[in-house]
């Protein structure tokens, strides 16, 4: 038993009309491209929806909130000592430990908004980015 194909027919065992296979048209011509790519480029200026990030005003406020962290936090730290009377209460550190927390947390807040206030109104555009 052979399995050659004879001649004039194709592996899928249709024989062509003529006799003479018909030109594949699936197989792309050297000389022909398949696809074009153009490419253009496009200016930031003409794109109003890709924002620019305005650096300057970042490190800006960036810079007053670590100012505004540190002032707050010495401020923080003064209080409490002069809160703290050790030589009248039994135990001068109670209840120290909740109103440190509560006044990290809220310096912490306060200088990240003062700094993501100031970025945002520096930027030339889109402030709401920063």
């Amino acid at each position: 038993i052979s399995s050659a194909v004879p001649a004039g027919e194709r592996a899928s065992g249709i024989r062509p009309r003529s006799g003479v296979l018909p030109p594949e048209r699936d197989i792309p011509s050297p000389r022909k491209p398949i696809m074009s790519i153009q490419s253009t480029a496009v200016l930031p200026e003409e794109r109003p929806w890709a924002p620019t990030v305005s650096w300057g005003a970042v490190f800006a406020g960036l810079v007053l909130s670590l100012i505004v962290y540190l002032v707050l936090s010495v401020l923080g730290t003064a209080i409490g000592a002069s809160a703290i009377d050790p030589m009248g209460d039994r135990n001068p550190f109670s209840g120290f430990g909740v109103g440190a927390g509560i006044w990290a947390g809220v310096t912490t807040l306060l200088a990240i908004a003062v700094g993501g206030y100031v970025a945002g109104n520096l930027a030339r555009r889109s402030g709401a980015l920063h």
